[in-house]
């Protein structure tokens, strides 16, 4: 069975930014082998309404686009924010979400 994996905004940032870590760290790079082994085990990667959201105050959608496309085949999308009627809601459900990686 795959494994599914909610990756969290910083390191959809670090994958396109090619971001650096405080002390130099590869984040970039490290987001590329994450991304290239949950596409070359053929996991599902799982992409939010929150995810997107937060993505967009960064980049537009069709930057956003870009980059879960080469992944489009893999991807499962959840609704969290849509399925919310309150805050109280909203947090159980990203609590969900942790739980949905297994981490």
């Amino acid at each position: 069975m795959a494994e599914k994996y909610y990756v969290d905004t910083s390191i959809w940032m670090d994958l396109l930014e090619d971001r650096k870590g405080f002390n130099g760290e590869p984040l970039g790079d490290y987001a590329i082998k994450l991304f290239a082994m949950i596409k070359a085990k053929s996991h599902t990667l799982v992409l939010s309404d929150l995810l997107v959201r937060e993505l967009e105050s960064n980049y537009s959608i069709e930057e956003i686009n870009g980059m879960v496309l080469p992944f489009k085949k893999i991807t499962e999308k959840i609704l969290v924010i849509a399925n919310c009627k309150n805050l109280q809601t909203f947090y159980l459900q990203f609590a969900i979400l942790a739980n949905l990686a297994n981490v």
